[in-house]
């Protein structure tokens, strides 16, 4: 009987060892991802996680809604021809799916429109601690129970809170049971486009989705930008470092740059350059105050600190101005 050498069984065996590994990772995607899994490769997450990268990455996102399982198409109408139809249709279509890989997609259903819309978390440094419980604390302590008398335990089932209809995944994003809807959101949670009825057809779709993910990602890496800087200001601000606090803002006061802005971004920027120059104004106003009572080198003292706490570069030069003309009424009387 003739032997077979190791080394015949290790080079027999090779391509074994090296596809046996690949072939268990070969589908290692989350269960969320697989589990929403639609034709030819298009991922779905369920919404929290849709939100949870919005808010992470600043990307805008689109939401799919057939209408609920009891939908049918509207009576003389091929299926193809409403919106769910043709949103099947397109899912089939490989350039489709290019395009939905451009942003976070979920599909929901009747279910998911009465579930609670994600609230977004508190803005880094603001969060706020838990007031601690006595009673708590000393519960988890020894394990027992130390609710007083009176205090109404919740029946086991019950815990779960209702959801109040303005917070409801349908209130935020204007869905309607029963009522189809394609829905592009932007990276600031605002719907920009909805279609209801029927899709625009596959080219067009296809080129719009293009065009707002592109669009989202130039307005979200400039409200990255400010929204660093935003932070480092009222960061400064809560110091009581006022100049700091205008020197993060003051490159955001050139008209050139808000153009650049979102609205959200554009709104942020100027309320928060209008509470730091009422506070410059209550400056102004005791410097007039002084003047009036004569005492104009308090009236000077005071207008210098424009420049110390409120450098506005169009509040410095006021203040010059102003004390010019307090200059002269000092020197010759007015």
């Amino acid at each position: 009987m003739k032997t077979i050498h190791p080394l015949s069984i290790r080079i027999l065996l090779f391509p074994v060892f090296i596809l046996l590994p690949l072939a268990l990772v070969a589908d290692v995607r989350p269960k969320d991802e697989k589990a929403s899994r639609a034709e030819k490769g298009a991922v779905f997450l369920p919404l929290p996680k849709v939100l949870e990268k919005c808010r992470a990455e600043y990307r805008p996102f689109l939401v799919y809604y057939g209408g609920g399982a009891g939908y049918k198409s509207p009576e003389g109408q091929a299926p193809e021809g409403d919106l769910p139809g043709a949103w099947k249709s397109y899912l089939a279509q490989s350039r489709f799916e290019q395009a939905l890989k451009q942003l976070p997609a979920c599909q929901l259903e009747d279910d998911d429109l009465a579930a609670a819309y994600a609230a977004e978390k508190t803005a880094p440094g603001k969060d706020q601690p838990e007031k601690s419980d006595p009673k708590k604390g000393e519960a988890e302590k020894d394990g027992v129970d130390r609710k007083e008398p009176g205090d109404k335990k919740e029946p086991a089932g019950e815990k779960k809170e209702a959801v109040a209809k303005d917070d409801t995944a349908a209130a935020r994003l204007g869905l309607v049971r029963g009522v189809p809807a394609v829905i592009l959101v932007d990276f600031r949670e605002r719907v920009a486009h909805r279609f209801t009825g029927k899709l625009p057809l596959l080219s067009a779709l296809q080129r719009q989705i293009q065009v707002f993910a592109e669009q989202n990602k130039r307005q979200a890496a400039v409200a990255r930008e400010v929204d660093k800087i935003l932070e480092k200001s009222r960061y400064a601000w809560e110091l009581k470092d006022t100049k700091a606090a205008v020197q993060h803002l003051q490159p955001l006061e050139d008209p050139k740059e808000r153009k650049k802005l979102d609205a959200v971004s554009l709104e942020q920027v100027t309320a928060l350059s209008e509470k730091y120059r009422a506070e410059a104004e209550k400056i102004f106003r005791k410097a007039d105050e002084l003047v009036g009572q004569k005492k104009y080198e308090e009236a000077m003292r005071a207008l210098e600190q424009i420049a110390q706490k409120y450098p506005f570069t169009d509040l410095i030069r006021r203040a010059n101005q102003k004390r010019g003309e307090i200059y002269r009424k000092a020197q010759y009387g007015g």
